[in-house]
């Protein structure tokens, strides 16, 4: 559930395709990696369904050091993220890895989320 794990990413900062590649890899480990075709396809999906936006690349706090799109969460996108850290019922045997880092490494709820799920 790549889903999830991109808008944790996504929640604090816009970021470059290459960069969300390179922390989501990091984040899954060695066992699983997510490939450059799938990335590039969920990016495309999650665009296409307003939940990510292209991003000025000027906005993305890490330098890039090749040409790359850059991408900003939505509202939408924030919502969904939401939707998918309540739902723990739909994807039982990736969701003990996924909730682990998007709630230590992101702090998964910042004030704005908290305020949505009220």
């Amino acid at each position: 559930m790549y889903e999830l794990l991109v808008l944790a990413l996504l929640m604090h900062w816009p970021l470059h395709a290459y960069r969300v590649a390179k922390i989501a890899n990091e984040i899954i480990g060695p066992e699983e990696q997510i490939s450059t075709g799938t990335l590039s396809s969920l990016l495309a999906k999650l665009e296409r369904a307003g939940l990510i936006s292209p991003a000025d690349p000027g906005t993305a706090p890490f330098p890039g050091d090749r040409p790359s799109r850059v991408f900003a969460i939505t509202t939408a996108g924030r919502e969904r993220f939401l939707e998918l850290m309540l739902d723990t019922s739909s994807h039982p045997g990736t969701y003990r890895n996924e909730c682990c880092f998007t709630g230590r490494g992101h702090g998964a709820y910042a004030a704005q989320d908290r305020a949505m799920a009220a």
